[in-house]
């Protein structure tokens, strides 16, 4: 009797680990996914944040060479301002496009 009962928790042992083991396949399959996806996003910001930082400096080009081509007036005030708010919406710009990549992140977080 005693061995029987020896058995029968060997068994119930063994059940447990394969259980255990297709949980662990499945969480490593998960980690897969969320480093796969990681990887896109990293590769994604990067790629987005170098088109704005080539959007940026072709402004500020252009805008430069506009004010080159404009009489040599006194701008004062104004254009500072005017330059103070681009320099803010731009790294507003910078912001938003963080909160959206972390925004995913998330989403697909708590998809699975």
């Amino acid at each position: 009797m005693k061995d029987r009962n020896f058995l029968d928790t060997v068994m119930e042992f063994e059940q447990q680990l394969e259980a255990m083991q297709e949980q662990f396949g499945a969480l490593k399959q998960f980690v897969a996914l969320m480093m796969e996806e990681h990887k896109a996003l990293e590769t994604e910001n990067h790629h987005l944040r170098t088109r704005l930082e080539e959007l940026l400096s072709n402004t500020n080009s252009v805008q430069a060479a506009e004010v080159k081509k404009e009489s040599p007036l006194d701008i004062g005030e104004g254009y500072d301002n005017l330059a103070r708010l681009y320099q803010e919406a731009s790294m507003f710009a910078m912001f938003i496009l963080e909160v959206h990549v972390r925004v995913r992140i998330v989403c697909f977080v708590y998809h699975f």
